[in-house]
């Protein structure tokens, strides 16, 4: 995985609201729990994350707490394999090295007959079986407001959902703005 600049991230994370490092709070129950130390990543290089992602995913844990466990396949061994939970544990290791403090995090173990079983469970869990339609995106969001900045939809073109986009050229680049939303993002 490439090399990611902590300071970028430590910038990305700071404002006037929220001082860092901020406390984590854990917003789901579950029975069971454990050091971060003790999960071990079974992807490998199946994803790359850049510090926008890192920052994304540690700005969610900040402002709505950690809440979704981590799923987990163990062995034989005493080893604990992360199946769900990848991105946030590499973001929770960034922020440990930035200076902040990592509780006990929850887990829940997922049962699977060896390594190959585990690794079919983990390509089923980043799957996505259905797709976002506009009215029912509409619905969703409806009494809520979305800064779309913080959120990333893989395999989802925004402009799919607002069709009146604003677009101006900038170096090169086109910067689109949703009208509805808000959302900026740059098509290459």
């Amino acid at each position: 995985m490439k090399s990611l600049d902590y300071d970028k991230i430590k910038i990305g994370l700071t404002d006037n609201n929220h001082p860092f490092p901020f406390k984590i709070n854990i917003e789901c129950e579950v029975n069971n729990t454990c050091d971060i130390d003790d999960l071990i990543e079974l992807q490998g290089d199946l994803k790359t994350r850049s510090e926008i992602d890192v920052i994304k995913i540690l700005k969610s844990i900040r402002n709505y707490g950690f809440s979704f466990p981590f799923f987990y396949w163990q062995s034989n061994e005493p080893k604990k394999y992360i199946l769900d939970g990848h991105g946030r544990k590499f973001s929770l290791n960034i922020y440990r090295a930035l200076g902040g403090n990592v509780p006990k995090l929850p887990i829940i173990k997922i049962n699977a007959k060896n390594k190959k079983e585990a690794k079919q469970k983990l390509l089923r869990m980043d799957s996505k079986y259905g797709k976002i339609n506009q009215s029912g995106f509409d619905e969703f969001i409806s009494d809520i407001e979305v800064d779309f900045n913080e959120i990333t939809f893989t395999g989802i073109d925004i402009t799919d959902f607002c069709p009146d986009l604003n677009e101006q050229e900038d170096n090169n680049k086109k910067q689109i703005t949703c009208p509805k939303c808000g959302f900026c993002f740059e098509d290459k």
